[in-house]
Formats: structure tokens, sequence, C-alpha cells
């Protein structure tokens, strides 16, 4: 029973402590002791990879191609780029490293479909065309044939090994013209501008991209394989709730899945066109996080919020704190909330949670679905103000874990 209790209050001290566990074997952890309930443990899950996911759509709206140009060899690449027998002019080709993902250089291919590489220093290498601003389907070329591929990686076959005076001729393209989808991004009736929307393959489709909207709310991608599809706008750092486009209108949800009516099935080139969505300004709520003595701004609690009236729902939300402590959290749809506060696990973090208002707490989604907190009625459009959290660092335990 002793180690029982002792491994229990382990799980905890790491998780609300900072002892940096991966927050998933962290929750397991606490699943196993039954200090969580499964619904707790799914749904924190489930919210862990929801966030993994949004990072990493940030991560690829952030990135930018920059070359290496590793010039100054004797060794060259060169070959045409055609559709169905054409050749094709000003098509981008981007030359890549095939040992760490680099890229090297890029040329555009002239009249003729001709392209070609020279100066370059002996190596692995292969070849991408893979600009979103063309028709054709992302591709690598490969001694079997061209391949078609979003993440594409080198094998044997794609791979162009080149040694010190080799020329590499007849590296050809024969690309394939994608299908194309094109909507407006609205809110009210006005234009959503300069908004990120997610445009995903269903599986087995391994397909995903985010396409910008212009100054109309307008946005458009070209080069798609054939196949199912759904698009989501799911920004934790703008005003508008979570969505998903659908044939019966645009759907609030918290982690979207396609269903029929979200399905967006494309045949090869197919024009696609009014794949629209019609956002909402959700409520939002505003306040400090904050130490209790010092007042300095607290950066290793992340403000969570609970909907009191459907405990499966888990909106994912981003507190943006100012520097002062001062935080604003924004996209929420109209309902009943608790606010609570869960450890930065990827920060340490000597500060107690809280459940607003002034309950301290560990595993605070258990007392949450106890009925412990105060319920705040958020409105679409209105911000609530002054919930705020002024926290206290909290007593820490150490020792030695024998097994005997």
């Amino acid at each position: 029973m002793k180690a029982m209790i002792l491994s229990a209050m382990m799980a905890v001290t790491a998780l609300a402590w900072g002892a940096k566990p991966t927050p998933e074997l962290a929750l397991d952890a606490l699943l196993e002791e039954g200090l969580i309930t499964p619904l707790d443990h799914q749904k924190e899950k489930q919210r862990l990879a929801y966030q993994e996911a949004i990072q990493q759509q940030q991560k690829l709206m952030s990135k930018t191609i920059q070359y290496s140009q590793l010039k100054g060899g004797t060794a060259s690449i060169s070959g045409t780029v055609q559709s169905g027998g054409m050749d094709l002019d000003n098509i981008n080709v981007n030359l890549v490293d095939a040992n760490n993902n680099n890229y090297i250089s890029n040329t555009a291919t002239n009249p003729m479909g001709g392209f070609s590489f020279t100066g370059l220093v002996a190596g692995n290498y292969y070849l991408l065309i893979n600009t979103p601003d063309d028709v054709y389907i992302d591709a690598m070329w490969s001694t079997t044939g061209t391949v078609q591929c979003q993440y594409c990686q080198p094998d044997g076959d794609s791979t162009i090994v080149l040694a010190d005076g080799v020329h590499e001729a007849g590296k050809d393209f024969d690309l394939t013209v994608g299908a194309q989808v094109h909507g407006q991004v609205t809110s009210g009736g006005s234009p959503v501008a300069n908004e990120f929307i997610l445009l995903r393959g269903i599986s087995p489709l391994n397909f995903s991209i985010n396409v910008q909207t212009d100054g109309s709310g307008s946005y458009s991608r070209m080069g798609l394989p054939a196949g199912d599809y759904y698009i989501t706008k799911n920004d934790p750092n703008d005003p508008y709730i979570d969505a998903m486009w659908s044939s019966t209108g645009t759907v609030h949800c918290s982690y979207c899945e396609p269903d029929p009516d979200s399905t967006l099935s494309l045949a090869a080139a197919e024009i696609r066109n009014m794949v629209d969505l019609q956002l909402t300004v959700g409520a939002s709520f505003s306040g400090v996080l904050v130490d209790s003595t010092t007042l300095a701004q607290v950066d290793s609690l992340i403000v969570r919020v609970y909907d009191v009236d459907d405990i499966n729902s888990n909106w994912y939300v981003n507190a943006v704190l100012d520097g002062s402590g001062n935080y604003t959290v924004q996209g929420i749809p109209s309902g009943n909330y608790k606010v609570y506060l869960d450890p930065n696990t990827g920060l340490e973090n000597d500060y107690i949670p809280e459940i607003y208002n002034n309950i301290q707490c560990n595993a605070c989604t258990t007392l949450l679905y106890d009925g412990a907190g105060d319920a705040m009625a958020l409105v679409n459009g209105v911000n609530t103000p002054n919930v705020d959290f002024h926290v206290e660092k909290g007593a820490s335990i150490s020792g030695i874990l024998l097994n005997n």
C-alpha cells in the first residue's frame, strides 16, 4: 500500500511540479493510480494530440525554404519537365541534399522544359517539384518514374549519386495536373484576410497543407491528388471559433473529424469552387496570471477551460500573455465554462495550479468533474474580464527511491 501511495505522489508531483516527464506518461501514471478518471485521461490525451497537431501546423506555416547553394564543384545534373508529352516552361525544380534534406539550389525550366544544375560538389542528391503555385501535383524524380508525394523522402531509386566531374543527364519529370479547391472565408458577411485554413487528406491519403486567405478572404489550392479531404480552421490565437467546412454549412468543433457531409471528394484534375467557411467570433475572457507575492507574470502554468454542459468537449485555447501577467483567451463558443490552470510540461514549475476562483489543486480536472469551481456564462463576441489568478509557490519533497 505504501508503494502505491508513493507511486501516486510521484506521479502527481512530476506532473504538477515540473519534473518534466512526458505528458503522456504522466497521464498514464495518474490513471493507473486512480487519480484521474478514464474520461479525463482520454480528453487530456486528445488535447495533447491536438496541441501537437496545431504546433506542427504553425511550424509549417512559418517554414521558408533556404538554399545552401553548395557550389564550386565540377559535377552537374540536367533533365526535362513535361506533362502529357508537352514541354513545361517556367516550372521550379529544387535540388535537395539526400543526406540531410537541405535545399541546395533551385532553377526554372526553359521554354523547352529543360533544366540543369552545374558546379555541384560530389554527393547524394534528389530532385523535387513542389511549388504550391502551379497546377501540378508535387513530385520527386526516380529511376522508376515520376513519384507523386507531398512529404517526399528519397530512397535508392530517387537518390542521384554524383561524383566529381560527372554529368547526370536524363533526370526527366512527367507531371500530372492536380485538382483545385477555391473558396472564401468570411465572418458576419465580411472577408477574413490573412487567415490560415488547413486542408487535410483523409486516410489513406497522407496530405496536409495550410492555405492563407488574401485581402478579400479568398483562398486557392492547386495541384491536389485525387482523393477525400476535409477543411478546418483551428488557430487558438485568433478570435474565431474552431470550425470545419461542411456541405450543410460551417460546423463548430473542438476536435474536427470529418463525416460524409464534411468530406470533400476530389476527382483527378477537378476544379471545385465555393468551398466557403463562415466563421463566428467567439466569446473571450481575460485577467491576470501572476505570482501572489511579486505580481510577476507566471509562464509555467497554462490557462484551460472546462465545458460544464458537455464534459466530452475540450476546446483547445491559448492564453496570450503580455509580459506583465495580463492574459486573454478567445475563440470560445457561447456556453457555461470553468477556468483552471495546468502545469506547462515544457517548463519547470514551482506554482500550485488552481481552479477559478482560488481553489488550489493537483488533479484539477477530477475536482472540476466533482463540481468544484465557479462557472461563467460566456457569450459570443463578448469579453468577460477579471478572471484573475494570483498563484502561490508550493512545497517540494525529495528523497531516494530504492528497489529492495
